[in-house]
């Protein structure tokens, strides 16, 4: 993949990703009272409402992680990008697929390893 695509799709998904985690970051900063209320039991509400209102916490702050490991997974590329190593599978050291660069252009492995890594996990 051309060095020059490979920077615009990084830098688009870094876009995205920065406006998403701006959004979660806000709405895991309102949950986290709820989310302490629902664990100390300090809540004169339901069983059932405080259940929810965990689940949505926890589902926010796991949104949250998800989008900061994305965001490490970025800057990572673009690190590789700037090393000319960006298409070169880390493990195996064989070229990744453009096809699958251009879907996850953050990939840091190819498609073979990624899926031996898969059944690991």
């Amino acid at each position: 993949m051309d060095a020059a695509i490979a920077r615009q799709l990084l830098a688009m998904e870094r876009r995205r990703v920065e406006r998403v985690l701006g959004y979660v970051d806000t709405e895991t900063r309102a949950a986290s009272p709820d989310l302490v209320e629902a664990v100390a039991g300090a809540s004169d509400r339901e069983p059932a409402d405080a259940a929810t209102d965990l689940t949505t916490s926890m589902l926010a702050l796991t949104h949250h992680r998800r989008l900061r490991l994305r965001l490490e997974a970025l800057r990572e590329a673009e690190e590789r990008l700037a090393l000319g190593l960006f298409d070169r599978c880390k493990l195996c050291q064989t070229t990744i697929a453009n096809a699958r660069l251009e879907k996850v252009p953050w990939a840091m492995t190819c498609r073979t390893c990624a899926q031996v890594d898969e059944v690991h996990d």
